[in-house]
């Protein structure tokens, strides 16, 4: 691993102008695959680099080759944590770090490292405190659109290997199954005949009152769509029943725990609610509304019911899909 300042030096060829620059290097170093330098193998014309691997903070005042983070105190010397794993895993030892593998998994924090195989099953689970890491069969991480309250759901639910904790839908079935729900017609009329002429202003003042019907029944993707799709079932469990608008479903915060949901060749899993406004936000780009409309429409949803300005997680996952719905 190797640091380098803000400094750097120009090269010229001509003695006149710069070619090219190189950098300024402050610290390099060679490092077993616990983390261990290598002797020998270390660099340093400055100030000493206060990391190692996995971003963890160095401690040599504590001993060689130790680094601390926030949920435990590492010893690369010997692949172990001094402290106890505060989650007891029968099958390994409560000292044991990165699942005996350093090379294929991180833990910057010491927390949950979460493996799934290709058909969205839990293969492997590091436990520990913090937001959770999820690890894909190619041990690549995927993303969760709203990581606290992600790892929450899944404390909540609780985990073992061979759940089911993701599901893939590839990009064309995502568009077929929003396109199966209907579309808000007169918001693409409007769009054709301009929303400043007479007939045009008067579809689109319809197509604002379809989309906020269709959302509260088609447009609900979490209960018309992906709960079905998942074998969900209300009566399980995941929840009171809850009556409005003509409609009644399963109170969220029960029902979106059990499930999460990869959307085409992205990195990012959202839990049920969230899939929903991810589906919610394709639905409306291919209806013809723009981001402005749908992010405002959102807000103005959230505010009507008295949650303030909608949440971040739910714009990125709206916006998400939004991105996605081109034809």
């Amino acid at each position: 691993m190797v640091t380098i300042t803000d400094k750097k030096t120009g090269v010229s060829t001509n003695g006149t102008t710069v070619d090219n620059y190189t950098p300024d290097v402050n610290t390099a170093n060679d490092y077993y695959p616990g983390g261990m330098e290598m002797p020998g193998r270390t660099y340093t014309s400055g100030t000493p680099y206060r990391y190692s691997i996995n971003g963890q903070e160095k401690t040599p005042e504590v001993a060689p080759n130790t680094t601390t983070a926030e949920f435990w105190q590492y010893d690369a010397r010997i692949v172990r944590r001094w402290n106890v794993d505060p989650v007891i895993k029968a099958y390994e030892s409560p000292y044991a770090a990165f699942g005996n593998n350093p090379v294929f998994l991180i833990d910057p924090k010491g927390e949950d490292t979460i493996s799934i195989n290709n058909k969205g099953k839990i293969s492997n689970i590091i436990s520990a405190k913090g937001n959770h890491v999820l690890l894909d069969y190619s041990n690549k991480q995927i993303q969760f659109n709203d990581p606290e309250y992600d790892t929450e759901l899944i404390n909540k639910r609780g985990v073992k290997v061979g759940d089911q904790l993701v599901h893939y839908l590839s990009e064309s079935e995502t568009k077929e199954k929003v396109d199966e729900q209907g579309t808000v017609y007169y918001r693409l009329m409007a769009k054709v005949l301009g929303e400043a002429t007479p007939l045009g202003s008067s579809f689109y003042v319809q197509a604002l009152r379809d989309i906020k019907e269709k959302s509260y029944k088609e447009w609900d993707f979490s209960h018309s769509v992906l709960g079905p799709l998942v074998n969900a079932d209300p009566n399980s469990n995941l929840g009171k029943s809850v009556r409005s608008r003509g409609r009644t479903y399963v109170d969220d915060y029960k029902y979106e725990q059990y499930y999460f949901f990869v959307f085409g060749n992205t990195n990012k899993t959202y839990n049920l609610g969230d899939a929903g406004n991810f589906m919610w936000g394709m639905a409306g780009k291919r209806s013809g509304f723009t981001w402005i409309e749908l992010k405002s429409g959102s807000n103005w949803n959230e505010i009507r019911q008295g949650r303030g300005l909608d949440s971040d997680a739910d714009q990125k996952a709206i916006k998400s899909g939004f991105e996605m719905g081109g034809k």
